[in-house]
């Protein structure tokens, strides 16, 4: 329920409206999908970074201005950048 929560306060701090904001949520948070494996993604980099001592800068396509509807990370390691587009089979 805890991301429930979290995807409706994202999607009301993205200017949606409260009906529109929780027909987002639900929609995300209803079993395996491309926003849940983002988060799922960028939780393990940062532990990775943690345990190896290094730093990993993540951010998604959204906050990172990528102009695509696929969900994604924008991943800076080492000054090394890279994308990682995700998306269901």
């Amino acid at each position: 329920m805890r991301d429930y929560y979290h995807a409706l306060a994202y999607f009301r701090a993205s200017g949606l409206d409260e009906g529109q904001a929780h027909k987002r949520a639900e929609e995300i948070t209803m079993g395996p999908n491309e926003w849940n494996l983002q988060n799922i993604l960028t939780d393990a980099l940062a532990s990775y970074a943690e345990e190896a001592g290094t730093e990993i800068k993540t951010r998604t396509y959204e906050d990172a201005g990528v102009l695509t509807r696929d969900k994604g990370l924008v991943i800076e390691v080492e000054g090394s950048k890279f994308q990682l587009t995700i998306v269901k089979a």
